[in-house]
């Protein structure tokens, strides 16, 4: 559950500062049965809903940890205990193309999105950090299984191909 802002006394050029920052968990609205508790999720216009790597135009921003009614609680950064599935620890987790799951191996397709969500601390334990660049797959990996990283100034975005 959301705990507020947190006041942070901070140095900015020399100069002595406070800074707000909120806490890792957001509450965001969400039609029922929509989504479900552990689901790597995204935030469309009015609700959340499932996050998927075949969905290149939409970013995970966390993991709903918690449902009230028509409320999710995305956990945006931080550690999920007793994450529900076996991890490999010490592994990065990828925005997988199925809904709402993670998974070690990022897909590949053209028009998918590469994102990483988090590594595992160990097997029940997942540090959640999603990277928030948009890295898509825009065409065929070599015979070597390589991608070229290319800068589209058009999108603002990174892309693969």
């Amino acid at each position: 559950m959301s705990r507020g802002p947190i006041t942070v006394p901070i140095l900015i050029g020399g100069v002595p500062t406070s800074i707000t920052i909120s806490d890792n968990i957001e509450d965001f609205p969400c039609r029922p049965g929509a989504v479900k508790v552990l689901d790597a999720v995204c935030k469309g216009t009015c609700h959340i809903y499932r996050a998927s790597a075949a969905t290149p135009n939409q970013t995970c921003i966390g993991i709903v940890i918690g449902m009230v009614e028509d409320q999710c609680q995305v956990l945006t950064q931080g550690l999920v205990q007793n994450y529900g599935i076996d991890l490999v620890p010490s592994a990065l987790y990828y925005l997988s193309a199925k809904s709402g799951q993670l998974t070690t191996t990022p897909s590949v397709k053209v028009g998918h999105r590469i994102q990483a969500i988090g590594i595992a601390l160990s097997e029940t334990d997942l540090l959640v950090n999603p990277n928030l660049q948009r890295f898509v797959v825009v065409g065929q990996a070599d015979s070597d299984k390589r991608l070229g990283v290319y800068w589209n100034s058009e999108a603002h975005q990174f892309e693969l191909g």
